[in-house]
């Protein structure tokens, strides 16, 4: 119960919905709906006369067609820094995979020279809330951090006011930018 005395039935699905069939199913009969990854479109809205609104577990509106949920009526927000540690966390095991020679083509480790952190540099474009988590974790390891964002930010690290110049004073590169036109590609052949 609520506050107003008001009862609400909650169910937990364990998991993101990738057929939209399920999903459909799923939602057709729900007021509201916290949901992952899960695609929102028109194709789904139009099945879901009920749904008034989605919260969507995570940092963006990617998945969610915000003009259909409009045209629907249906109410839409985010639940913000909820998962920049786990994300930051994850970028750094892919970062320790590359600078451990942890993952190989032969399947099994082999020893080699690895990188020190305190000899590499790792280039981060973006400074958002997981970029900063991320840093902060490297930086703990002994990394020096450089960056790019679309504006200087308040933090501890050097920056710069270009990818290029990014690209060309990093050992490696780790992306932390929201997708959008903007940014798809942002990374091309010119760089690489």
């Amino acid at each position: 119960k609520n506050t107003f005395g008001e009862e609400y039935n909650l169910f937990l699905k364990g998991g993101q919905i990738a057929d939209s069939s399920l999903l459909i199913k799923e939602l057709q009969d729900m007021d509201a709906c916290l949901i992952g990854s899960e695609t929102i479109n028109e194709s789904i809205l139009k099945h879901t006369p009920k749904l008034k609104f989605l919260s969507r577990f995570g940092v963006g509106y990617d998945s969610i067609n915000l003009k259909d949920t409009d045209k629907y009526g249906v109410k839409v927000s985010i639940v913000k820094s909820i998962n920049n540690t786990a994300v930051a966390r994850h970028c750094l095991s892919l970062l320790l995979c590359i600078t451990n020679n942890i993952l190989n083509k032969e399947k099994s480790w082999n020893k080699s020279l690895n990188f020190s952190p305190e000899n590499t540099t790792i280039g981060l474009l973006g400074m958002g809330p997981i970029a900063k988590e991320f840093a902060k974790m490297c930086e703990f390891l002994g990394f020096n951090i450089i960056y790019f964002s679309r504006t200087k930010k308040e933090v501890n690290y050097t920056y710069f006011d270009s990818i290029k110049k990014v690209i060309n004073n990093s050992d490696i590169i780790s992306l932390h930018l929201k997708h959008t036109n903007e940014t798809t590609n942002i990374i091309n052949s010119n760089y690489l």
